[in-house]
């Protein structure tokens, strides 16, 4: 099994003055490849050109050159984005009709953007028209797939599948398998850690709307005790003033969790297992951590010492969160604008003007405006005279 990494189908594997890396991060909107090459005459690599990492007759990795540079020791150091990348380098104005699902709406954005289509997972229910204004294309799939998740429970990842069979950006349900491979100490897990952080912990959660001067605080009292006060303040605008204290709620309880994670190193001889992805489940053996049982991938390097060799990196966790809807106003937006982005101008029926005595029903002004109505009944006789 031998390692080829191809720049514009020239191989370079030959050049390697270290092992290349793979990352890939779930608050990333791609996959990454880091390589070193030692100078070389004839060399010629530019940046935009295609990049693909095989191991064996897998390819595992496929992208463009984003980053090159050299290193101190001379050495030439390059840097590989997958295809998503480009989703979030080429925003635009998206609408979409209402009865699309959210797999419908990303081959769209897809297609506006360039990026290759891969499987999608049919996705099931339909969304509401929606008008996204200047929006990165990965954000607005993203938003169609935490609102579904919302619709019917069920929820899906967008990742790009480089594999030769496969290839292109694909949406693929977030469920435990019946089947995972397994890691264990002493087996082909080297190391182990649990963590918890109070780090994006809050406790407190003060809502204030500017217009209108009205202030939303709400907050969880033995968790200011036992943690001390943590805030987050946040601005709300006309179209959030009639839900603060439920947005406020919802973010309370957000804020309240406890995030823990557990770090895996670990090995892949020979390519028994497959590469691992963001979003897939592995089943952890430890005693020392007390990890046991499956957890979903958010972080994960791969690191190809030889083509015999891979180390694996992870974090994982056992249900990731739900992200936040990127756009909640959506919805509302495709009600005020086109599909071409113009904003849709409504009339305006003019308030009626109530009957009844007007500034005379001040007690105050009574007694001038008898006077003036006194002196305008004397104008009236005098210009009657002349």
């Amino acid at each position: 099994m031998s390692i080829r990494l191809l720049i514009n189908k020239q191989d370079v594997a030959p050049l390697l003055s270290a092992p290349p890396r793979i990352s890939e991060d779930i608050s990333g909107v791609c996959s990454t490849l880091d390589f070193q090459l030692q100078k070389a005459d004839g060399l010629v690599n530019y940046l935009g050109q295609q990049v693909e990492l095989f191991i064996g007759d897998e390819r595992v990795f496929f992208g463009f050159l984003e980053i090159r540079g050299r290193e101190a020791q001379g050495m030439l150091a390059y840097k590989a984005y997958d295809p998503l990348y480009f989703l979030a380098k080429n925003p635009d104005d998206y609408y979409f009709n209402g009865g699309f699902t959210a797999s419908q709406r990303a081959e769209e954005v897809l297609k506006n953007v360039g990026v290759v289509r891969g499987k999608l997972a049919p996705t099931g229910i339909t969304l509401p028209a929606s008008f996204y204004k200047a929006a990165a294309g990965d954000q607005v799939i993203i938003d169609g797939l935490v609102k579904t998740a919302q619709g019917n429970s069920k929820k899906y990842w967008l990742r790009f599948d480089a594999s030769e069979e496969h290839f292109g950006a694909t949406i693929f349900e977030r469920k435990i398998p019946p089947y995972m491979w397994a890691f264990q100490r002493g087996v082909n897990m080297t190391n182990a850690r649990y963590e918890e952080s109070l780090e994006e912990h809050y406790n407190v959660v003060k809502l204030i709307n500017r217009e209108t001067g009205k202030t939303v605080v709400r907050f969880d009292k033995q968790a200011v005790a036992d943690f001390g006060a943590r805030t987050r303040f946040e601005e709300v605008d006309k179209d959030h003033a009639a839900t603060m204290e439920k947005d406020a709620m919802e973010m309370l309880k957000e804020g309240l969790k406890i995030k823990s994670s557990i770090g895996i190193e670990g090995v892949n001889d020979n390519m028994v297992m497959p590469i691992f992805h963001v979003g897939d489940v592995i089943y952890v053996e430890d005693g020392v951590t007390l990890a046991l049982g499956p957890y979903f991938i958010r972080r994960v390097e791969h690191t190809f010492v030889s083509s015999k060799r891979i180390t694996l990196v992870f974090d994982v966790e056992a249900a990731p969160d739900l992200p936040v809807a990127p756009f909640d106003s959506a919805e509302k937006d495709a009600t005020e604008y086109t599909p071409d982005g113009k904003q849709i101008k409504k009339e305006t029926t003019p308030t009626a003007v109530k009957t009844g005595k007007g500034v005379s029903e001040t007690p105050k002004y009574q007694v001038e405006m008898e006077q003036v109505s006194m002196k305008l009944q004397r104008l009236d006789k005098e210009s009657g005279m002349t």
